[in-house]
């Protein structure tokens, strides 16, 4: 009997040790990485909305300035110029132009940079010879879609003056 337990504890300790192996995994049934499904949901939020934002400007009647300048390039007095021949062709046509700015800084330095660029494009096209009746000046600082930016490209593409036309 002795013998007999001895052998059923000998046993059950030998399956107790037992181990079994899982099956070998097949190369395309690896576990993927997974990212938190909100971190993926919020960046392609925010890449959205960066491209609405983008999508949004009209480069061919926007001047666009560097981080806390008013200061025209060269590029932008080129663009300019060709508005401000369409204006003086035009006379009954008038423009508001309007000031953006990216939303970095406060709401009263936005504002105050975003008069500033747009006096400098005032300025820039009545020394073309465009009347005043023509001009209108709006500074909307960093209230209209700076807000969804996240890049820097979509931020130098808020830092603007936008040439807007009367339906005419």
């Amino acid at each position: 009997m002795r013998s007999s337990l001895m052998m059923l504890l000998t046993g059950l300790i030998i399956a107790g040790c037992a181990t079994t192996q899982p099956p070998p995994a097949r190369p395309d049934s690896a576990p993927k990485p997974m990212a938190a499904p909100q971190a993926q949901s919020v960046a392609a939020e925010a890449d959205k909305r960066d491209d609405q934002a983008i999508a949004a400007v009209d480069l061919e009647k926007s001047v666009f300035f560097a981080t806390g300048k008013s200061e025209l390039d060269t590029k932008a007095k080129m663009l300019l110029h060709q508005h401000a021949e369409r204006l003086k062709a035009n006379p009954k046509q008038r423009v508001l132009l309007v000031g953006y700015t990216d939303d970095r800084g406060s709401s009263a330095y936005n504002i105050a940079i975003a008069d500033m660029r747009v006096n400098a494009v005032y300025q820039w096209l009545r020394e073309q010879g465009v009347p005043v009746k023509q001009l209108r000046r709006y500074s909307a600082g960093g209230e209209k879609n700076s807000s969804d930016c996240r890049s820097d490209e979509c931020r130098q593409l808020m830092r603007r003056v936008e040439l807007d036309y009367d339906p005419k």
